[in-house]
Order: structure tokens, then C-alpha cells, then sequence
């Protein structure tokens, strides 16, 4: 046979035949593919999916809001990955931590502040540092939650990021770790692939990675439970913490059940809302709970599945009325703690400095400030009602702390402008229009701050023309002498030193 028959066409008989395949022979075909993707690539995905957020007054919006999936779409599950579960009660009982938060002991909102932070105008890195060393000598509390903040900004930056849902859903963005009540404990700024995060922890992604990275930072007692959203939860992190010591419980993507077979959403809508359902791995260290309220959301913990079911009350659209639901323990009690992060984000939005910087340092800077003061402030009512004593809300703390700090040693207020000296003439005729002014009307004292009056620094006394009544009590004399620093009169007589003892830390 020559050449021209080599390169010939093949007959219908030579043509090579199609294949028949089934279902199972696709499944295995996507399994062996599968199988090269790595667990972090999986966990980092793009690629997210819609799940129901089961706090109240969280409506329709994700905990994460990333996801666009449905939770009816289950991939196959990965050669190696997949676990045995029963369908069962997990009826594991958790244990308490044997911790007791010790009482700060300070009086003032200054010296809060100074336990949390120390303020130096310097780069942003020094002061990220000095902030999150503080931060980490606050006591954890037994219940912790992690979840991401956002610093405003929307200006040009490669790091900025959108997380819709947030008060300021454009921004910086912030993973933080604190207590139920809101007190920030660690905190980690995300920065693309040079985010920093531990060697060991890289291997189960960026969401249960950080959880472990910002966890490892403080010394846990044993049986502390922590809390996160679906960006953070996965299997494996529930298996690490475990060998921790330490109780997960989280809200968790379809896509990472490890073959997990839970009821479907049309089942569960059947036998009505508040139904719910429990699967526990062959290990027993681990359960997931599937609970349908409005829409179905998917829970697993090391620590509780449905335990006691509760009754909670929620809205009925088609009967314009309320309804008792059925609600699983684990759903409880992620409800109750898993909102320490946006009970710190309604603080800051509420008292956050106005800067009128576009640069995304300036706004980084004043975050730290304004979530030392924050922490400062949950700090002193935590005292204050150990004590059973009456606390300053957070805009009175503020306000202490602004007049403590621009009144310190070595601070100095400057008027704007060039100075300029006042003619005879003039001295004579400011004079006299504050005799006449004073007369018309009553002088009007504030008393300072605590910290002010007892640092014990540039308090000089000086004879004024007026007599105004003594702020020291319970002496009720008028006097002509004022405190030059703390603008208030004070008697300072030979029989009484009202000066003296005003100024006297007690």
C-alpha cells in the first residue's frame, strides 16, 4: 500500500464508536476531576452561594452575602472527603468554661483609654500594632464571636473591598474576633494573598484559616465556644478546634457537607415552617442541623445539634399573624452571641470621628481610635455594673476623654492666626464691657473631669474682680480666687484651703 492510502479517511467500520455512559459513569468522571482541585481552592472559591441568615431582624440578606447558588445544587462529593453520617440526635453535652472575668478596677474613662491603647502621630503600622497588642489583654469571655468590619472608604485602593449588608458595605476590610458584648479581642486587616495568617493555618483557606489565626493569638481556656458565619465554617475547622479544646458553631455553605444527605427543601416545606432535621458524623464529634423558617438554613457545631427546641414567634404573610415556631437549640444560641461584631459596627457608626481626609490612611488611623474608645467604653460599664454603680453613655466617655486628653501635660491650645497685643484703649474698653456684661448676667462654671483636676499639673490659682460661689463641696462661700486650668472658683483663705483639697485625688 502506498502513501495516498496511509492518509486515506477511515471506512464507517474503522470510525471510532460512541460511548454510552450513565449517570454513575458521569459522576465518577466529575469525582476523578474533582479530586485535583485542592481544599483551599475550594474554600476560596468565587464562586458563592445564597443561604438564609437565621437572626432575627436580619431579613432575607445572607450572614455573608456572597453567594448566588442555590442550596438545592449539591456537587458530588470528593474522593478522600467525604465522612459517614447517621441520621441521629447529637446528643453530646458541652461544658462551661471555669473562667471568671477579673474587674478592672480604673475610676476614669482616661484611664480605660490608656489600658487599651496609647496614641503616638506616627505610620499606620506602629499604630495598627500598639492597638491589636491591646486589644489582646482584654479577658475573653466564655461565647466568641468572629466576623468581618469595614472601615469606610471609597477611595482608589487594590485592598477595598464590597460586603453587602454592612453599614458601610465599601471600605477596608476587617476580620475581627471579640466578645458577645462587643469588645474587639483580635483583629486581622485583610490584604489579598500578603494577608497576615500563620503557616499552619493556610492549608483550610481564608475564612476558617483567620478563625484559628486570630483564636491562636489569645490564651482560651478550654470549652470556649466561638461563633462565625458561613465565609468562616467548614468541617475541618470544626475538627481542629476540637482537638483545641475549644466548641465551633457556625452557619455553613451546601458545597462543604463532605456527602452529607439532609432533607430537601420542598420535603421540609411540606411538613411546614420550623421544621428541621440532624445528621451526626461517625466520629460523633459533629452534627449538622437543617432548619426551614422562612428559607432553609444549615448549621454544624462540635458542640450542640436541635437539643431542646425552643418556641419563637414569627410572622405569617398568607394569615397576617403571628406563629409559634419550633427552633433548635443550636439555632438559639447562634442567634444570642453571634452578634458581637455588628454591635461594635452600630457603635462606631453612630459615633464615628468625621474626617474630611480622603487618604485611606487617615481613615484607617481614626477606625483604631474610635474602636479603642468603643472598647474603652464596654470596658468601664462592665466595671461600673460589677460594682452596681451608674455609667456615662458613650458620647459623655468621648467627651472625657477629649477634654482629659487636650488638657494633659504638655498640651497646648494654640488660636489660629497671628497674635496681636491690645492697645491701653482698648484693655479699657474690654474691661468695661465685661463688668457690664457680668452684672446682666450670672457666670456660668463647668466643673472638669476628674482626670483633669487630679493630675496634678499647671493648677496656679489667680485673683479675679468678681466673687463667684466655691465649686468645692459642700463649702458654699464665694470666693475671688480661680484655677487658672480648671476655670473654677475655689477659696483659698487662711481658715480654708477649698484649692488644696479640690485638686487631692480621693
Amino acid at each position: 500500500m502506498d502513501g495516498s492510502q496511509n492518509s486515506a479517511e477511515p471506512g464507517p467500520s474503522q470510525r471510532p464508536r460512541r460511548l454510552r455512559v450513565n449517570q454513575q459513569q458521569i459522576l465518577n468522571i466529575f469525582d476523578q476531576i474533582d479530586s485535583d482541585i485542592s481544599d483551599t481552592d475550594l474554600l476560596d472559591s468565587d464562586v458563592e452561594q445564597e443561604d438564609y441568615d437565621p437572626r432575627p431582624n436580619a431579613g432575607t440578606a445572607a450572614v455573608s452575602s456572597r453567594e448566588s447558588a442555590s442550596t438545592e445544587v449539591r456537587p458530588p462529593p470528593r474522593k478522600g472527603r467525604t465522612k459517614v453520617w447517621k441520621k441521629k440526635k447529637f446528643d453530646k453535652a458541652y461544658k462551661s468554661t471555669a473562667q471568671s472575668l477579673p474587674v478592672p478596677g480604673h475610676d476614669e474613662p482616661i484611664n480605660y483609654f490608656t489600658l487599651i491603647t496609647w496614641i503616638v502621630f506616627w505610620k499606620v503600622r506602629p499604630i495598627i500594632d500598639i492597638v491589636q497588642k491591646k486589644t489582646q489583654t482584654i479577658s475573653p469571655s466564655e461565647h466568641l464571636s468572629c466576623d468581618e468590619q469595614m472601615v469606610p472608604f471609597t477611595g482608589n485602593l487594590d485592598i477595598k473591598q464590597y460586603i453587602r449588608g454592612k453599614p458601610c458595605p465599601w471600605g477596608i476590610k476587617i476580620f475581627v474576633l471579640c466578645n458577645a458584648d462587643g469588645r474587639v479581642l483580635s483583629f486581622e486587616i485583610y490584604q489579598g494573598k500578603k494577608t497576615n495568617m500563620a503557616e499552619e493555618y493556610k492549608s483550610f483557606g481564608l475564612g476558617a484559616g483567620m478563625v484559628l489565626n486570630l483564636a491562636g493569638r489569645l490564651q482560651l481556656v478550654e470549652f470556649t465556644k466561638l461563633y462565625f458565619d458561613n465565609f468562616f465554617t467548614s468541617l475541618a475547622l470544626l475538627e481542629r478546634l476540637s482537638e483545641m479544646g475549644l466548641y465551633g458553631t457556625g452557619t455553613i455553605r451546601s458545597n462543604r457537607l463532605q456527602g452529607a444527605r439532609l432533607e430537601t427543601d420542598s420535603d421540609m416545606k411540606k411538613r411546614g415552617r420550623g421544621s428541621f432535621c440532624e445528621v451526626v458524623a461517625s466520629s460523633g464529634d459533629t452534627c449538622l442541623v437543617k432548619w426551614m423558617d422562612n428559607r432553609s438554613v444549615i448549621l454544624a457545631s462540635n458542640m450542640i445539634g436541635s437539643g431542646a427546641v425552643n418556641k419563637v414567634r414569627r410572622w405569617c404573610k398568607q394569615t397576617k399573624a403571628y406563629l409559634q415556631v419550633d427552633q433548635p437549640q443550636v439555632v438559639s444560641l447562634y442567634n444570642q452571641y453571634m452578634g458581637g461584631v455588628d454591635k461594635m459596627d452600630q457603635m462606631l457608626s453612630y459615633y464615628r470621628t468625621f474626617i474630611r481626609s480622603k487618604k485611606w490612611t487617615m481613615r484607617l488611623i481614626f477606625h483604631m481610635v474610635d474602636l479603642s474608645i468603643c472598647n474603652s467604653w464596654l470596658e468601664y460599664v462592665a466595671d461600673r455594673k460589677a460594682k452596681a454603680e451608674r455609667s456615662m453613655d458613650l458620647l459623655s466617655f468621648r467627651m472625657e476623654i477629649a477634654e482629659a486628653l487636650t488638657s494633659a501635660e504638655g498640651m497646648t491650645l494654640r488660636r489660629r492666626g497671628r497674635p496681636r497685643s491690645l492697645t491701653s484703649s482698648e484693655e479699657d474698653e474690654h474691661e468695661n464691657v465685661d463688668e457690664s456684661a457680668s452684672r446682666k448676667r450670672k457666670m456660668k462654671f463647668q466643673r472638669p473631669c476628674s482626670a483633669v483636676k487630679n493630675d496634678a499639673f499647671s493648677h496656679w490659682p489667680q485673683k479675679v474682680k468678681g466673687q463667684s460661689r466655691c465649686k468645692k463641696s459642700p463649702c458654699v462661700l464665694k470666693t475671688r480666687t480661680m484655677c487658672l486650668k480648671c476655670n473654677v472658683p475655689l477659696c483659698l483663705e487662711e481658715d480654708r484651703n477649698c484649692f488644696k483639697e479640690f485638686h487631692i485625688k480621693k
